[in-house]
C-alpha cells in the first residue's frame, strides 16, 4: 500500500506528464497526435516508475484486460494469417492494446490504495480544468493572426475556421471540455471549488466549446443535464436543477452567437443549421463499413484496413473523403474485427458499465468517472477518440479504477526493481520510437524537396535496414518508379498495394498512369473514378491534368478520359 505522500507523487506526475502532452503544440506529418499518444505513454509509465518508492507493491490486475489481451491477440492473428496489406500496420495498434491493459492496471492499483479513487479523480479534475481554461486561451489566440509557436499551434487563415487549440482537431478539444466540465461539477460538489469560481469556469469553457462548432458537444452537454437533474444527490453540495438548465440554455445562446463573434474575427462560419446539415459525409462511411461487415462477417477486413476496403469500394459510394476508420465504433469493429468479436465487446462492456458504474452510481468518484465514460462513447458514434493513445490510457486508467470487484481483481506482488525495470524500459522504447518517427519526418522533408523544389536526392527517403515505419519509406518509393510501357508487373503490383494504403490523388493517379501505359485503360478508369469519390475536393485538377494526358495522346488516353465523370456533377462531401 502506498501512503499519502506516495500517491499524491504517483497521481501528481501522472496528471502532470498528461497535461503536458495536451498542450503541446508539436503537430508533425505524418501522425499529426504522435507525440500526444507518445505524452501519454511516457505519463503511463513514468507513474508506474512511480511505484517504486515502495520496496513491494501490490499491483491490482482487473479482469477487464481482458479486452485489452484479447484485440492484441485477435490484430496480431490478422497480421499473421494476411489481414493486413502491410504487416507492420498491426505493431502499434498492439502496442496501444498493451498500454490500454496496463492503464487498468495503474488505475486499478491506485484506487485499491486508501483514498486513491478521490485523488485519482482530484488529479484528473485539475487537469482536464486546466486543459479546458488553457486551450481557450490558445483558441482566442488562433483566431489573431499571430505566429506564437512553440507555445500555440498556429491555424490556416482560410475563409472558415475553427480554432482547437493545440490538439489539432475540434471535436477533441470539444470533448476534453465536456470532461473539464464533468471535472467542474466533481470539484464544486466536493468542496475542492467555490461557486462563483466555479460558474465562472463553467461558462468560460462552455464559450471555448461554442467555439468548436462541435456537433458532438451539442448532444453530450444536454445529455450531462438530463443525468444530473434526475440522479440522486452525490457529494456535500447539489447543483439545483434551474442553475444546470440555465447554463444549458446559455450554452445555446453561446452557439447561436458564434458565427457572429467570427465574423468580427474576419472569418466566416456556417451557421447552426448549416452544421447540423452536414451528415452525408459520415454516411456515406457507415455505408461503407457496413459492406465491409457483409462481405467479411466472420473475421472482418482487418484492423487498420477501412481505409484500404474504402479504395476498392469507392465507386459503388457516393462522394465522400478517404478516412482511416468508419467514423462510428461498433460499425468499425463489425467491419475490422468482423460481428462475433464485436457482439462479445458490446455485450461484456455493456454488462462491466452496469455492474461497475450505474449500480455504483451514488458514489461521487464513480458517478465522475461515469460521466467522462458516457462522454467518450456518445463521441465514438460519430468518430472514434479512442484511436488515439491520449485518450485511450486516460480512459484505460478511469476503467481499471473503478472496476468492479465484483467482476474479479487478481493481485500481484511486485518488488519495486520490476517496475523500475517496466518503466525503464517502456521510457527507452518510446525514446526510440520517437527518434525512429525523426527519421520518417525529415524523409517527408526530403521528399518535398526533392518533387516540389527539384532539388537532388539527399538520400532522406532511402529504408533503412530498420525501422518501426517501414510503410513510409515504401510511400516514399511511389515516385521513385519510373511509369513507361511495359514496366515490371511488379512495379505495378508494388502501386496497387501502395494505392490502397494511401489513396490519395497523387499515388492513384500514378497508379492509373501506369495502367494506361500498359494496356489496362478500363483499370485506369475505375482507380480515377475512386480518386473522384474520396478527393472530391481535388478532382477538378485530376480532370484537368487527364484532360491535357488526351491532348497529347488521343489514341492512348482519349477513351480514358471521356470516360471520367465531370468535375462540376460531383458534389462537395
Amino acid at each position: 500500500m502506498l501512503n499519502n505522500k506516495q500517491l499524491n507523487i504517483v497521481v501528481g506526475l501522472f496528471a502532470f506528464i498528461l497535461f503536458c502532452s495536451f498542450i503541446h503544440p508539436f503537430h508533425i506529418h505524418p501522425y499529426r497526435n504522435f507525440y500526444h499518444d507518445v505524452g501519454a505513454g511516457l505519463a503511463l509509465f513514468v507513474g508506474i516508475g512511480a511505484f517504486c518508492n515502495v520496496s513491494r507493491i501490490e499491483l491490482s490486475v482487473p479482469s477487464s484486460v481482458l479486452l485489452p489481451i484479447g484485440l492484441a491477440v485477435i490484430v496480431g492473428l490478422q497480421v499473421i494469417n494476411g489481414f493486413l496489406i502491410l504487416p507492420m500496420d498491426g505493431f502499434f495498434p498492439i502496442v496501444e492494446f498493451l498500454c490500454f491493459g496496463m492503464a487498468m492496471i495503474f488505475g486499478a492499483t491506485i484506487a485499491a490504495n486508501s483514498d486513491g479513487l478521490r485523488k485519482l479523480c482530484l488529479g484528473f479534475s485539475w487537469l482536464f480544468v486546466l486543459t479546458g481554461l488553457v486551450s481557450l486561451v490558445f483558441q482566442h489566440l488562433q483566431l489573431s493572426t499571430a505566429d506564437l509557436m512553440p507555445f500555440v499551434m498556429p491555424i490556416k487563415r482560410v475563409i472558415s475556421i475553427r480554432p482547437y487549440g493545440n490538439f489539432g482537431q475540434p471535436n477533441i478539444l470539444a470533448l476534453i471540455d465536456c470532461f473539464a466540465l464533468a471535472s467542474v461539477w466533481w470539484l464544486y460538489t466536493n468542496g475542492e471549488l467555490r461557486k462563483w469560481p466555479a460558474i465562472g469556469i463553467t461558462v468560460g469553457i462552455l464559450w471555448g466549446i461554442a467555439l468548436t462548432q462541435s456537433r458532438v458537444a451539442w448532444v453530450i452537454l444536454p445529455l450531462f443535464v438530463l443525468i444530473s437533474c434526475f440522479q440522486p444527490q452525490v457529494g456535500n453540495v447539489s447543483v439545483h436543477r434551474k442553475v444546470l438548465l440555465g447554463l444549458l440554455l446559455l450554452f445555446a445562446l453561446m452557439v447561436l452567437a458564434t458565427p457572429s463573434f467570427f465574423s468580427l474575427c474576419g472569418s466566416v462560419v456556417e451557421s447552426v443549421n448549416e452544421r447540423a446539415a452536414h451528415t452525408s459525409v459520415r454516411l456515406t462511411l457507415w455505408q461503407q463499413a457496413w459492406k465491409m461487415s457483409q462481405m467479411h462477417p466472420w473475421f472482418g477486413i482487418g484492423w487498420l484496413q477501412f481505409s484500404a476496403n474504402q479504395v476498392m469500394l469507392a465507386s459503388l459510394f457516393p462522394p465522400t473523403e478517404v478516412a482511416d476508420y468508419a467514423h462510428n465504433i461498433v460499425l468499425n469493429f463489425v467491419a475490422e474485427l468482423g460481428w462475433p468479436a464485436t457482439i462479445i465487446i458490446l455485450v461484456s462492456s455493456a454488462y462491466w458499465f452496469y455492474v461497475s458504474c450505474i449500480k455504483h452510481w451514488n458514489d461521487i468518484q464513480i458517478c465522475y468517472i461515469g460521466l467522462i465514460l458516457i462522454a467518450i462513447v456518445v463521441h465514438s458514434m460519430v468518430e472514434f477518440p479512442l484511436w488515439n493513445a491520449f485518450i485511450l490510457i486516460p480512459f484505460g486508467v478511469m476503467v481499471g479504477a473503478v472496476h468492479g470487484k465484483q467482476l474479479g481483481i487478481a493481485t500481484l506482488s511486485l518488488a519495486r526493481a520490476w517496475m523500475g525495470i517496466v518503466a525503464f524500459g517502456a521510457v527507452v522504447a518510446i525514446v526510440v520510437a520517437c527518434w525512429d518517427y525523426q527519421r520518417v519526418t525529415d524523409g517527408f522533408q526530403s521528399a518535398y524537396r526533392q518533387q516540389v523544389l527539384h532539388q537532388a536526392d539527399d538520400g532522406g527517403t532511402n529504408k533503412p535496414e530498420w525501422t518501426l515505419f517501414p510503410q513510409f519509406f515504401d510511400y516514399f518509393r511511389i515516385n521513385k518508379i519510373a511509369i513507361y510501357s511495359g514496366m515490371p508487373a511488379s512495379d505495378i503490383e508494388f502501386l496497387e498495394k501502395m494505392s490502397l494504403n494511401f489513396g490519395f490523388p497523387p499515388v492513384l493517379e500514378r497508379l492509373a498512369l501506369a495502367y494506361a501505359l500498359n494496356q489496362r485503360p478500363a483499370e485506369a478508369v475505375q482507380v480515377l473514378i475512386s480518386s473522384q469519390r474520396l478527393n472530391i475536393n481535388y478532382y477538378p485538377n485530376t480532370y484537368a491534368l487527364w484532360g491535357s494526358y488526351a491532348k497529347q495522346n488521343p489514341a492512348l488516353f482519349g477513351q480514358i478520359f471521356v470516360s471520367l465523370p465531370l468535375p462540376e456533377k460531383s458534389k462537395q462531401p
